[in-house]
């Protein structure tokens, strides 16, 4: 099921909005692969590319978090790092797996479900951080 950016999802910082976009923009190329039937090669380069994508994503948070001593930095990394680790194996998988449409489906379920609500919870509260070191 596709997605469309709500402006209720807005952080107010317009790098970390961008990226957030970018990332349901390629959630929606999975779901666009999954609804043609792509498979054999698309499939998995989609997947590939959205996994390293939500890595440099949560790198850029990551270094806000570092730079401007963040006080709930270590949780809020646990976090990405459950996430990575999750998308990392579906992006591992997907080359030998025999229900690629299953795999592809389950990643971009669970990054739908999982983004909307990181986003609604532990990156607003990151959010007064950010403003007072000067990120708009």
């Amino acid at each position: 099921m596709k997605i469309t950016w709500n402006d209720e999802w807005s952080v107010g910082i317009k790098e970390i909005d961008d990226q957030h976009k970018q990332f349901i923009e390629l959630i929606n190329n999975i779901y666009e692969a999954i609804e043609k039937g792509d498979f054999e090669k698309e499939c998995c380069v989609s997947l590939d590319y959205f996994a390293n994508y939500a890595l440099y994503h949560l790198s850029t948070e990551e270094d806000y978090f570092e730079k401007f001593d963040y006080d709930k930095k270590e949780e809020h990394i646990v976090e990405h790092n459950n996430y990575r680790k999750e998308i990392g194996k579906w992006a591992a998988s997907c080359p030998s797996s025999e229900n690629r449409m299953q795999l592809l489906k389950e990643a971009a379920d669970f990054s739908t479900t999982w983004m909307i609500a990181h986003i609604l919870g532990s990156d607003r509260q990151y959010i007064k951080c950010f403003q007072e070191n000067g990120v708009e």
